[in-house]
C-alpha cells in the first residue's frame, strides 16, 4: 500500500517501547517510541511516497503494538 503521509503511534497501553525502521529494525536501531508517542512521516511533493511494506515495527514486549493513520491519494 502506498500512502501520501503516515503517522504511527505506539499504543498508549504498551509497557515497552516500539521501534520503527526498515527490515532490520530492532531494539538497538530505528526510531524509538515510548508508549503513546508518535512519529509523523510528512507529505512530500509527489503522491504515494511511502510504501507501507517497507516500514517495519518491532516491539519491546510481546503482544504490544501500534496504531496508525495514513492518507492515500488517487
Amino acid at each position: 500500500v502506498y500512502v501520501f503521509w503516515l503517522t504511527i503511534q505506539a499504543d498508549p497501553s504498551n509497557t515497552g517501547n516500539v521501534y520503527l525502521g526498515g527490515d532490520s529494525v530492532s531494539s538497538s536501531s530505528g526510531i524509538q517510541l515510548a508508549p503513546g508517542d508518535s512519529h509523523h512521516f510528512p507529505p512530500i511533493s509527489r503522491y504515494y511516497v511511502y510504501n507501507l511494506k517497507n516500514i517495519w515495527v518491532d516491539v519491546g514486549e510481546d503482544g504490544e503494538g501500534v496504531k496508525y493513520i495514513a492518507e492515500q491519494r488517487y
